[in-house]
């Protein structure tokens, strides 16, 4: 058993030393605040779920008590995320099945096993399974209908009691860690395909549908900004702050200024569509000079993990 102890009067502090007791694997996130990111301001596209550390790293280890420590010391009210995909024991890995809110009806009519199970800030559920092998994020779908993902090696999963834009995650009486025991996932969920590799590979997530043909260089932007731009809507709380963050790290990727042109002006949505054809032609071209002169007179990005 770990020793570690809180250093920070906050329910996240108090719950992530908590967790670390059974050995979980957890790192910080950001928090929403008034429905904004209380870490990353304007900028952030995913309040509550952007790692604050850079995580990979504990794909292969468990975070250390200094580690824990110093996390929630610095970021008080950060939310916790949890690694999948790693060994809990000798060829046993945790997986957590992230269930939409509109696949969740359908999912209780599979049956599933007891298992850990709390309910997502956007009324969706969030399973904990182990599994004979390790898994890659996937997909899930019945009947053809997409439903939720299943997070294994190479993701995370935001857990209770973290705070989310739309309410609280939440375990669901009876099934909390620690008072049932984490299931085998079930046969069928193991069946499914994994995501495809490559360019589409991290762009399905959370059952965004993506518009087709997107210019080569967006695949290479971080993925919570791929999220965003290819997102139907193309929603975001400020678009000329998240554009011209765009823009920055498309300079910083070495794309010429026609390339950021027909990034940022590249069709993405109706409700995007409807911004640009309001804005004018002119207006738009003019909007994209300004912001690609700015990113190139503004100091190098730092690199967060």
């Amino acid at each position: 058993m770990s020793t570690v102890q809180p250093v920070a009067d906050s329910h996240f502090a108090r719950a992530a030393f908590e967790y670390a007791r059974f050995g979980l694997r957890l790192v910080p996130s950001c928090s929403p605040h008034h429905g904004r990111c209380r870490y990353h301001g304007l900028s952030c596209t995913s309040p509550g779920k952007v790692p604050l550390v850079k995580w990979t790293p504990f794909q292969s280890r468990a975070p250390t008590e200094q580690e824990l420590r110093t996390w929630w010391w610095t970021w008080p009210q950060a939310n916790l995320s949890i690694v999948c995909g790693y060994p809990v024991q000798e060829n046993l890995y945790l997986v957590v099945v992230d269930i939409e809110e509109e696949g969740v009806e359908a999912f209780w009519k599979t049956q599933p096993p007891r298992t850990p199970t709390y309910a997502s800030q956007g009324h969706g559920v969030h399973l904990w399974f182990t599994t004979g092998q390790p898994l890659k994020a996937r997909r899930l779908e019945i009947d053809g209908k997409f439903i939720g993902d299943l997070r294994g090696y190479g993701s995370l999963a935001t857990i209770p009691p973290s705070a989310g834009v739309k309410g609280w995650y939440q375990w669901y009486p009876g099934l909390a860690l620690g008072e049932v025991g984490i299931a085998t996932l079930p046969l069928w969920l193991t069946q499914v395909p994994d995501k495809p590799e490559g360019d589409r590979y991290n762009l399905a997530v959370h059952g965004i549908r993506l518009l087709k043909n997107p210019h080569p260089i967006i695949n290479r932007l971080p993925l919570r900004t791929q999220r965003v731009l290819l997102g139907d809507d193309y929603r975001c709380l400020d678009r000329s702050r998240f554009d011209a963050k765009v823009v920055k790290e498309l300079v910083e990727l070495g794309a010429d200024d026609q390339t950021i042109q027909d990034v940022l002006l590249w069709p993405r949505g109706s409700k995007a569509q409807e911004r640009l054809q309001l804005a004018g032609p002119g207006s738009c071209k003019e909007y994209v000079r300004r912001t690609i002169a700015w990113a190139r007179k503004a100091p190098r990005m730092q690199t967060q993990g």
